[in-house]
């Protein structure tokens, strides 16, 4: 990445990244930016910046603190933000990445040999109690899933009572596992805590963004940053919630990009 940074910046280019983890590895990943940073020569943007899991809540005050040194060494790093304590991605951040290597039917073969499948199910419990949604299945909504459009808008909690069934982890991870095997869903995941959504937006150097796609109208049930990014900062940040001033969110919405 190094190397192909270098070539950016002899170009007059930047390099803005989604970090190579936000969960256990957040702090990591962000020195590995700010070293990216420093060794290409070039500027460097964490794009829509979180700290995933209950065990990484707080760890802003960290990561601000190395990117404010960073500055403070003459390089240009910079933040961007989403004001949400809720991600949005596909069903396969269930998985370890390894059981996931070679596709769907990779996959499949894997869950075949019983001890795959125990070691595939022991990395997806972790994965849900330490970074997606701490077992809480009324914190994973399902956005969008083609086989079962009914599910759209629904939580794994939702689907567990529709089943009769208990909504605990061994629940999260059949259901992950069954929807992964029919092609995957995209979900909303509240992963995040307000408390480093507020730091993170006060940060000078932080923009405002919206990671969001652009998607059909009435179709599924998207992350609403899609629609509502920077409406949201204005509406409950600055007008009701007094955390930035009107002038400092429209600079981070508008001259501090530019």
């Amino acid at each position: 990445v190094i190397e192909l940074a270098k070539v950016a910046a002899a170009h007059g280019g930047s390099y803005s990244t989604h970090i190579r983890d936000e969960g256990a590895g957040s702090v990591d990943a962000v020195a590995e930016v700010i070293r990216i940073a420093r060794e290409a020569h070039l500027p460097a943007q964490v794009s829509h910046h979180k700290l995933m899991g209950q065990a990484q809540w707080g760890q802003s005050v960290r990561t601000l603190a190395m990117v404010d040194s960073a500055r403070r060494q003459g390089l240009d790093v910079s933040i961007d933000q989403y004001a949400y304590d809720a991600t949005s991605t596909g069903t396969a951040v269930l998985f370890p990445a390894w059981a996931l290597s070679g596709g769907r039917d990779s996959l499949r073969a894997r869950l075949a040999k019983p001890e795959e499948r125990k070691q595939i199910e022991s990395g997806m419990r972790e994965i849900i109690l330490e970074e997606r949604g701490g077992g809480d299945l009324s914190r994973i909504r399902i956005a969008s899933y083609g086989p079962h459009p009914q599910w759209n808008g629904k939580t794994f909690a939702d689907i567990a009572k529709e089943r009769g069934r208990t909504p605990n982890i061994d629940f999260a991870i059949e259901l992950g596992i069954e929807i992964q095997m029919a092609g995957g869903a995209s979900g909303v995941w509240h992963v995040a805590d307000e408390a480093d959504v507020r730091r993170i937006m006060k940060y000078p150097f932080t923009m405002i963004s919206s990671d969001g796609g652009i998607g059909v109208l009435g179709h599924g049930h998207p992350h609403p940053r899609n629609y509502g990014a920077f409406a949201r900062v204005l509406g409950r940040y600055v007008r009701e919630e007094k955390v930035l001033t009107l002038e400092e969110a429209v600079r981070k919405m508008t001259s501090l990009p530019a």
